[in-house]
């Protein structure tokens, strides 16, 4: 769907209502627990009011297209399709760098994790 932008749309069309409603359903739950969604499309869909937070986790150009294992010319339609990585990070609260390894990133995820609990009390 990525390849064709009416293609996509149409599919978007189709599977994102369903999606959003299930989401909203699940955050309107009550819980004694923080809820962590992970969705790469919060800032399309304009839904950031949805949550305490938003974040986004981002690394360069050259870096993505190094660690992408499939087909370049999939990766290029899909970054095509979505919010570019300067548009996403202004809609959200916090944005997470990820140029270095797998073990850094988690360590910097565990990072604003706590820092979270602190400044909300959780």
């Amino acid at each position: 769907v990525f390849a064709e932008k009416e293609t996509r749309e149409a599919y978007n069309r189709i599977v994102h209502p369903a999606l959003l409603a299930r989401l909203r359903s699940w955050l309107d739950r009550p819980r004694e627990q923080v809820a962590v969604v992970e969705a790469a499309l919060i800032p399309e869909w304009g839904i950031e009011d949805w949550f305490d937070e938003v974040w986004c986790i981002v690394c360069s150009e050259e870096t993505a297209q190094a660690r992408w294992k499939g087909d370049k010319e999939r990766y290029s339609n899909i970054r095509r399709a979505q919010f570019a990585p300067d548009r996403k990070k202004a809609k959200v609260e916090r944005v997470i760098e990820n140029e270095r390894s797998q073990e850094e990133l988690e360590r910097r995820l565990r990072d604003e994790w706590e820092r979270f609990r602190r400044e909300s009390g959780r």
